[in-house]
């Protein structure tokens, strides 16, 4: 795993207690094996839709800015890991429990164009 996503994962879970509790649990679910980084990032994704309505604006506004982030960097594992895990997995998680538009509203440009196309597809 890249230093920068593993950077990324650290970020991301520091800011919810929800999103850490999901990614240690991805954690001991693939145990002894570490989970494939599309996993554990779908899985946060996961969560984050699930606890939209729950998050705080100030925490939900942080950890979407640093999904854009994500997609902005040149680390190919992280942009891979966030588009193909995180934000598609939220994409589908959120189409299925009918919050789509609330979750698309707070994602960046990229975020939102690589939303879009996948559920289009």
């Amino acid at each position: 795993m890249s230093e920068s996503t593993q950077r990324f994962l650290t970020e991301i879970t520091t800011l919810s207690r929800g999103l850490a509790e999901a990614h240690q649990e991805t954690i001991e679910n693939w145990a002894p094996e570490l989970p494939p980084v599309t996993v554990a990032c779908a899985e946060i994704g996961h969560k984050l839709v699930d606890e939209f309505e729950k998050i705080d604006t100030g925490t939900r506004t942080a950890v979407f800015h640093l999904i854009e982030e994500g997609m902005e960097r040149e680390d190919e594992e992280l942009g891979t890991a966030v588009a193909t895990g995180l934000i598609e997995g939220m994409a589908g998680r959120a189409a299925r429990r009918g919050n789509w538009d609330n979750v698309r509203a707070e994602l960046g440009p990229l975020s939102r164009s690589h939303a879009d196309a996948w559920l289009a597809s």
